[in-house]
């Protein structure tokens, strides 16, 4: 059963090439949101553990002083609007697209710039969902990990470590609960805490193909993440051979410029990588919704009354029944 689900699920990923259009600025503009992020843990890691917060201090009040601060500044909270308005923008259009994907193939297909504007009608709930839970994103609990560690270091690193990998365990069963949050905002037209707690009685009620669904996709993000960084090392590479040219000015500009480049197209590489596994990610949870949906159905479960949110799960399972788009609500 699971394998089905992946299968369709990266079927549908191959076949339809605007989610990828869709997702790119946003998977692009999460990826430098990330780097900020790395680099900002990465320096005052550093800092920490060489000792070298005198010197970080002193370079950071030059850098108070100089003309580039101010832009600097600007351009990192740019990134970080975007990431947090286009993120749930592109969530809700892609699975609008994948929607009509699977009612109409190729008759009626949405492209990318209709998924967005259905991602803006979705935008509200959406936003609010992920605002919910981002307190149990792996990403930002390790963050905070590493913080308290910075601060608490010495006196406090086993009993933080402790809680904190507690948390962690935590996280994931509450991620778990959450994953089919999204469908019944944008399916069954539920608000944020609604549509968690709707989740939630899906997850319980599935578990078995659930938890399947989501350590499957652990190791995913694991494996994408270990090509991730290994690409990412090729730049440093890089620049340490350039470490050790001669100081002559025309040869370090010529390697400059390679390594530029280079880094540019792992850059855009890793972006797209990124955003077709996101893309998968989605597509998978989407597919384990319909099956949950199906099964429910089967066996009499009715979520609140809501009857018309079995339609179109009928459409996709029901091969022999003619396809049409009248339950859609728009």
């Amino acid at each position: 059963m699971k394998e089905n689900i992946v299968l369709s699920a990266w079927e549908m990923v191959t076949e339809f090439h605007s989610l990828k259009k869709l997702n790119f600025i946003p998977s692009f503009m999460g990826m430098l949101w990330l780097f900020v992020i790395l680099f900002y843990q990465l320096t005052f890691t550093y800092i920490y553990i060489f000792d070298k917060k005198d010197e970080a201090l002193e370079a950071l009040a030059k850098f108070l002083h100089t003309d580039y601060f101010g832009e600097s500044i600007t351009i990192v909270v740019t990134i970080f609007i975007l990431f947090m308005l286009l993120e749930p923008i592109a969530t809700g259009g892609i699975i609008e697209m994948m929607r009509s994907y699977k009612d109409h193939k190729w008759e009626k297909n949405r492209h990318s710039w209709q998924g967005f504007f259905d991602g803006l009608r979705h935008f509200l709930p959406i936003f609010e969902a992920q605002n919910l839970t981002s307190i149990f994103r792996p990403l930002s609990i390790i963050t905070f990990y590493i913080l308290l560690l910075r601060v608490f270091w010495k006196d406090f690193l086993f009993p933080i470590s402790i809680i904190m990998s507690i948390y962690l365990l935590f996280a994931f069963c509450i991620n778990i609960c959450f994953a089919y949050s999204k469908f019944f905002i944008i399916f069954e037209h539920k608000w944020a805490i609604e549509s968690l707690s709707a989740s939630t009685g899906m997850a319980m009620r599935n578990i078995g193909i659930t938890g399947k669904l989501y350590f499957t996709m652990i190791l995913l993000y694991l494996r994408t993440i270990i090509v991730a960084v290994i690409f990412l090392v090729i730049p440093f590479l890089i620049s340490s051979f350039l470490a050790f040219l001669p100081t002559i000015i025309g040869i370090k500009l010529f390697f400059l410029v390679i390594f530029l480049v280079i880094s540019i197209v792992l850059f855009i590489f890793i972006v797209h990588l990124n955003s077709t596994l996101e893309i998968f990610v989605e597509a998978t949870w989407y597919e384990a919704y319909l099956l949950c949906k199906t099964e429910e159905k089967t066996n009499g479960h009715n979520d609140h009354g809501h009857q018309e949110e079995h339609h179109w799960t009928d459409k996709h399972h029901d091969t022999n029944t003619t396809h049409d788009d009248h339950g859609h609500h728009h």
